[in-house]
């Protein structure tokens, strides 16, 4: 049987790069049970510091609405916390990325709290973010182990996140573990169980 997920990722609303256009699908989404959130939806630490408070309660809200299926960010887990870094759907593991990808010890650093920035760090941010994601590198052997070590510790033999901003959807084998990298926004991924 094949199960149809739809994934939001990376959108960081509140950011001046935020992907406005798919918020209203978010509450629209959320009693699909086939709905996921993979991170940085809300981006609390490059929002403007007079716009927190709306961003900190619309992220509850999401975090509430979607429960188990909300996989907070690196840029949302300072209010949401690290209740739940993974979801899995069987032999699937769904998640934001950034540990794989950095590793834990960044990962961890690289928390950011809710904190918003005043216009000139809003602007300056936005612009290092934007720069960015013309320069993406691609998968790098180093996450491919760090994917596999997770995958193999769990049973799983499929990996999926966003966290690169990738400009199309990457893929990868590596011993035996399926590993897709979403761009931002709005997939649908197709798993066969």
């Amino acid at each position: 049987m094949t199960r149809k997920l739809t994934i939001f990722n990376d959108l960081h609303l509140g950011s001046i790069y935020a992907m406005k256009d798919l918020a209203k699908g978010l509450l629209e989404g959320r009693s699909d049970t086939d709905t996921y959130l993979l991170g940085d939806v809300i981006d609390l630490g490059n929002c403007r510091s007079e716009e927190l408070e709306q961003w900190v309660h619309l992220a509850i809200r999401l975090s509430e609405a979607y429960s188990g299926r909300y996989i907070p960010g690196n840029h949302e887990r300072g209010l949401l916390g690290s209740h739940k870094l993974y979801a899995q759907i069987g032999p699937t593991i769904l998640a934001h990325g950034d540990f794989e990808w950095w590793g834990q010890e960044k990962a961890w650093a690289n928390w950011k709290e809710p904190r918003g920035r005043g216009p000139l760090g809003y602007y300056a941010k936005s612009v290092m973010n934007w720069a960015r994601a013309f320069t993406h590198s691609g998968i790098t052997q180093e996450f491919l182990d760090r994917v596999v070590r997770l995958c193999n510790g769990r049973g799983a033999t499929r990996y999926i996140c966003g966290h690169r901003h990738p400009p199309e959807r990457l893929t990868a084998t590596h011993k035996g573990i399926e590993v897709i990298v979403l761009p931002r926004g709005r997939s649908e991924v197709f798993l066969d169980d």
